[in-house]
C-alpha cells in the first residue's frame, strides 16, 4: 500500500499543527552604571603608574584611547609603544613607535625602542643604524652604548632579544607625577600591605571604642531623656506629699535648750560615740551647734565632732526618713542614710559622676513622700524607673526641697 506523505505531512502542516511555545519572559537588562569619567592628566598618570608597576595591559588599555585624542603626544606614543613591545604586540608597537618617530627625529629612546624592533625581526642593519643614531644624539648613555656592545658581539641578535627580556633593552625616561598624586599612589601602595591594612583596622578599631567611651553618657542620657518622657517618670511631674506643710514647719523650726538641756545632750553626744551610734551622735551634735548654746559649749562639741566614725552601712542604727530631713535638714546633715525609692532624671555627667533623682515611697500617681537628689562618682550602670537602695551622707537641702545625698553604694533592690 502506497502513502502519500507528501500530502498529509508536508513540513508546513507540521509546523501549523505544533503548538504554540509558551514565550519566555527576558528582565530587561539592568544599564551599567556610567563609571566617573577622568581628566586626561588623570588618564596619562594613571598610565605611567601601571607602567611603573609592569602593569602593562592596563598601561595599553588606558592609552589606545588616549593617543587617539592627543594624536601629538609624543610621551604617550612612546610609553604606548614600549608598554606594547613588553606585552607581545610588536606590530601594533611599531606603528605608535613611528609616529612618535615622524614627530621628532631626534629621540634616543624612540630611536632605541626601534632599533629592538627591527632587530628582533632579523633587520640587524637598521636595527643598528637606529643605535647608532640614538648613540649620537645622548653619548653619554651608558645603556644605549651597552646595548649596541651586545648587539655587535650577538652572532644572531634577534635570537638573542628573544632570549631576553624586553625591559632590559628598553628605557624610557617617565615625567614626575604631580606631588599629591604621588603621595596618594605610595599611601595606596603601603595601605595595600597586609599587616599595615591589619594595624589601620586596629587602629580605627581602638579610635572608634574610645569615641564611643566619650559618647556613651551622652548617648545613655539621650536614651534615658526620651524613655523618661514616653514613661512619666520625671521630677517636674512629680510633688512630695504635704511639702506646704513641711517647709512651714521647717521655717518655725528653733532649737531652745536650757543648760541642763544642753549639759544633757553633751553627755549624749559621748555616750553614743562611746558606743558606736554615729547617726544619734551626729544629730545631737547639729542640734546643740544650731541651738542657742554657750559658744564654748559648741567648741567642745565640735571637738567631740572629729571623733565621729566612718559610717558602717552594715550597722547604721537610727535612720531619719525624707520627711524628718526636709522639715529639720540642719540637725540630720552628715546623718547616714539608707534609703529605697525610684530612678528619675538620671544623668551621666562624663564616666566621673551619676545624678539622679530617688522618687520615695508614692503614695499615689504623681505624689511621693520625698525626692532626693544624688550623686555618686563613678558610671553607675542603672536606668530611670529602677527600684534601687542608696547609701549615703546626707549634705543639705535643694531650694526646691530635695534632700542632697552624697552616695557612695547603689543597688538594686533585693541585692543590697
Amino acid at each position: 500500500m502506497d502513502i502519500d506523505l507528501e500530502d498529509d505531512y508536508t513540513t508546513e502542516s507540521l509546523l501549523e499543527n505544533e503548538p504554540e511555545k509558551p514565550k519566555l519572559h527576558t528582565p530587561p537588562l539592568k544599564k551599567p552604571k556610567p563609571q566617573k569619567k577622568l581628566s586626561p592628566q588623570e588618564v596619562f598618570y594613571r598610565a605611567v603608574s601601571n607602567y611603573r608597576n609592569q602593569k602593562y595591559v592596563e598601561a595599553v588599555n588606558l592609552l589606545i584611547p588616549f593617543v587617539e585624542e592627543y594624536e601629538y603626544h609624543i610621551m604617550a606614543l612612546k610609553l604606548l609603544g614600549i608598554s606594547l613591545i613588553e606585552t607581545g604586540r610588536l606590530e601594533d608597537a611599531a606603528g605608535y613607535l613611528q609616529s612618535a618617530f615622524k614627530q621628532n627625529r631626534n629621540d634616543p629612546e624612540t630611536l632605541n625602542a626601534l632599533a629592538y624592533l627591527e632587530l628582533i625581526n632579523g633587520r640587524n642593519e637598521t636595527g643598528i643604524t637606529y643605535l647608532l643614531d640614538a648613540v649620537y644624539l645622548d653619548e653619554e648613555n651608558d645603556k644605549l652604548k651597552r646595548n649596541l656592545e651586545r648587539v655587535r658581539a650577538a652572532e644572531n641578535p634577534a635570537l638573542f632579544l628573544k632570549m631576553g627580556k624586553a625591559y632590559t633593552f628598553l628605557f624610557i625616561n617617565l615625567p614626575d607625577q604631580p606631588p599629591l598624586r604621588e603621595f596618594m599612589e605610595k599611601a595606596g601602595e603601603f595601605i595595600r600591605k597586609p599587616v599595615i591594612r591589619y594595624i589601620i583596622i586596629g587602629l580605627v578599631a581602638g579610635l572608634a571604642g574610645i569615641l564611643l567611651y566619650f559618647l556613651a553618657p551622652t548617648i545613655v542620657n539621650i536614651l534615658e531623656a526620651y524613655r523618661m518622657e514616653r514613661s512619666g517618670v520625671s521630677f517636674s511631674q512629680v510633688t512630695i506629699k504635704d511639702i506646704e506643710k513641711l517647709v512651714a514647719e521647717r521655717e518655725n523650726y528653733k532649737i531652745l535648750l536650757s543648760a541642763a538641756e544642753v549639759e544633757q545632750k553633751f553627755n549624749m553626744v559621748k555616750y553614743y560615740l562611746e558606743n558606736k551610734e554615729r547617726n544619734k551622735a551626729v544629730i545631737t551634735i547639729n542640734e546643740i551647734l544650731n541651738s542657742n548654746a554657750h559658744e564654748q559649749v559648741k567648741e567642745h562639741v565640735i571637738i567631740l565632732q572629729s571623733f565621729i566614725p566612718d559610717p558602717n552601712p552594715d550597722s547604721l542604727g537610727y535612720i531619719p526618713d525624707c520627711r524628718e530631713v526636709v522639715k529639720r535638714p540642719l540637725i540630720y546633715k552628715d546623718v547616714y542614710v539608707k534609703w529605697n525609692g525610684t530612678v528619675a532624671n538620671l544623668q551621666h555627667k562624663g564616666h566621673d559622676e551619676t545624678a539622679f533623682d530617688l522618687l520615695i515611697n508614692f503614695v499615689d500617681e504623681g505624689v511621693v513622700d520625698g525626692i532626693a537628689l544624688v550623686t555618686i562618682p563613678g558610671w553607675l550602670d542603672i536606668r530611670n524607673k529602677d527600684k534601687v537602695a542608696v547609701y549615703g551622707t546626707i549634705a543639705g537641702i535643694q531650694m526646691d526641697n530635695r534632700v542632697v545625698i552624697i552616695g557612695d553604694h547603689v543597688a538594686p533592690i533585693g541585692k543590697q
